[in-house]
């Protein structure tokens, strides 16, 4: 009887524990479905500037649009 109570006392807990760690904390998705506005900010040197340059391109071919750019640089940095 002990037995068979400490088997269900420690299947219980494991059970408990299982479903506690199944639920996310909180959801973290990397875009809005249907954004209004879709704003980046580049932060770097020169080569964020020059590789900030084709992205207007690139997502107006992926069927993004309304989209900010903004760009926090200091040329010529390392």
């Amino acid at each position: 009887m002990k037995k068979l109570f400490r088997f269900a006392l420690c299947a219980f807990a494991l059970l408990a524990v299982l479903t506690l760690r199944a639920q996310p904390e909180a959801p973290n998705f990397p875009l809005p479905v249907r954004p209004d506005t879709l704003r980046i900010l580049g932060v770097g040197n020169s080569f964020t500037d020059d590789g900030m340059m084709y992205l207007p391109e690139l997502l107006e071919a992926a069927g993004i649009r309304n989209v900010v750019l903004g760009r926090l640089y200091y040329p010529g940095c390392s």
